[in-house]
């Protein structure tokens, strides 16, 4: 979606902070300009852009301004808002489609950020409400910010947090990681793609580093681990003071993309990593004291429930096109794959579920971008159902200044006819037949049989969760076969 952006100057205001109450007072008087903006760069399109004095706009709607404000809070923390006074006067606006956001009352938005080791929080919202009709322009306001420390934890980043790496010292070695699971470093790839002097090394000091899977957070204040994290190793051998031809290190490997289960769908969906294919942790040789290792943990008897079944999440996903790439511009960090256009409909047979569990419901969830300047949908046929998506809403095809693609989503219940699920996608084509649609992912989670899979599986049920114990019953197992708990 292309973008517009304006840059302003940040609004100034009047700050009162009450740090005896948990209190901070905003209020502020709205210097409006008399006349919009008559904005026109190609001279086909006449736009017409409302403002006032420290006004910014986002690429969704750039016609109505937002208000900012940002003020500092003693530490991190929750806020919420109450509206003590809010004065508004009439407003001459003529319509537009950015109107669709707008209603009879005023949205705020809220949010509490880091910076430099400091809590902010800042506000913003349109100054601008429509009844019928009509408008109405806020001039002047006094809202009542209360806040709420948040319990700190000895994860979190802050003054007294880790000022020394880990990898500050020592013979550090880097690998790669793909995909989630156990990984294998063996004696040879240790000294020989490594390069390690693995002779002459006491297994017990070798010890691995890493984050944890998936793209650093964004928002500064997500909590976090202060520096890498010693993961915890299964070492075969060693017991001799020496790493031998047959010895090995297991360790669990988290890859680029993370898995985040929905409660409310009851479902697995992933957070793809736009940034890089692979998730990299440290080999470090050279401590003088023992690594961190995995250790045994006893069964519990008499647990509340038994669980024999898991759900399984599969996601297709190819990012091939940043919308706009003709333009070499590109549009974000949205990608997207297979194209519709001269063709129609594509199938795919990549959803497999060996021990699918009949009778038990699965769950697709797409999504799809089109272009075309009327509205349109795409249609899904999963296991011989049919399906249409929500509403892929109109764009402008010449106006370079409004969204270049609008996505359409699809999220249904289905029932599964066997263990290999098709998925028959199609956007078809409309009026002229320009409309153009580009696939950003299927997902699909089915519940199947535990059991052992090939060499490794990774389960979790979500059955599970509303008991304090459970037991897991895994098929397909010998006296040779190990569980990990990567919980």
């Amino acid at each position: 979606m292309k973008k517009l952006f304006l840059l302003t100057t940040i609004l100034s205001c009047s700050l009162t902070i009450l740090l005896s109450q948990n209190t901070i007072n905003l209020s502020n008087q709205i210097a409006w300009e008399d006349e919009p903006v008559v904005h026109n760069p190609t001279g086909n399109f006449e736009t017409l852009i409302y403002s006032f004095k420290g006004a910014f706009y986002k690429g969704e709607t750039p016609t109505l301004p937002y208000l900012f404000q940002r003020f500092e809070l003693p530490s991190n923390g929750e806020i919420s808002y109450r509206i003590n006074n809010m004065q508004f006067e009439s407003f001459q606006k003529d319509a537009s489609e950015d109107d669709f956001i707008l209603s009879d009352e005023i949205k705020i938005e809220m949010a509490v950020e880091e910076d430099r080791r400091n809590y902010f929080g800042k506000i913003s919202f349109i100054p601008i409400i429509k009844t019928g009709n009509s408008y109405e322009k806020v001039v002047s306001y006094d809202i009542e910010i209360s806040f709420r420390p948040k319990n700190t934890v000895a994860s979190s980043r802050g003054p007294n947090g880790v000022f020394e790496s880990v990898l500050r010292n020592g013979s550090l070695y880097k690998i790669a990681v793909e995909e989630d699971g156990i990984q294998k470093l063996t004696y040879e790839y240790l000294k020989t793609d490594l390069g390690i002097d693995i002779d002459n090394i006491d297994p017990k000091t070798i010890k691995i580093y890493g984050h944890g899977g998936g793209p650093v957070a964004e928002p500064n204040a997500t909590e976090r681990y202060d520096d890498l994290e010693e993961l915890a190793l299964f070492v075969n051998g060693g017991e001799d003071g020496q790493f031998n031809n047959q010895d090995f290190i297991l360790f669990y490997g988290e890859g680029p993309h993370t898995w985040n289960y929905n409660p409310d769908r009851k479902e697995f969906n992933r957070h793809t990593n736009v940034y890089d294919t692979k998730n990299y942790y440290f080999v470090k040789i050279g401590d003088t004291e023992s690594g961190k290792r995995v250790s045994n943990q006893a069964s519990i008897s008499n647990t509340e429930f038994t669980s024999e079944s898991f759900l399984s999440p599969i996601r297709y996903e190819e990012d091939q096109y940043n919308l706009l790439y003709d333009d070499s511009q590109g549009t974000g960090k949205d990608w997207y794959g297979d194209i519709f256009f001269s063709t129609r409909e594509k199938s795919y047979d990549i959803f497999n579920f060996p021990g699918i569990i009949s009778g038990e419901t699965a769950r697709i969830n797409a999504q799809l971008a089109g272009r075309y300047r009327t509205n349109t949908s795409f249609r899904i046929n999963v296991a011989d159902e049919d399906f249409v998506s929500t509403t892929i809403s109109s764009v402008s095809l010449t106006d370079s200044e409004r969204p270049y693609a609008a996505n359409g989503k699809l999220i249904k219940p289905f029932t599964p006819n066997g263990e290999n699920i098709n998925v028959t996608v199609s956007y078809p084509a409309v009026g002229d037949g320009t409309n153009q649609g580009w696939l950003d992912f299927i997902e699909i989670n089915a519940r199947r049989e535990t059991r052992l899979y090939n060499d490794q599986t990774i389960f979790s049920d979500d059955k599970t969760l509303g008991f304090s114990s459970a037991t897991f019953k895994v098929k397909n197992t010998n006296s040779s076969s190990v569980i990990w708990d990567i919980s």
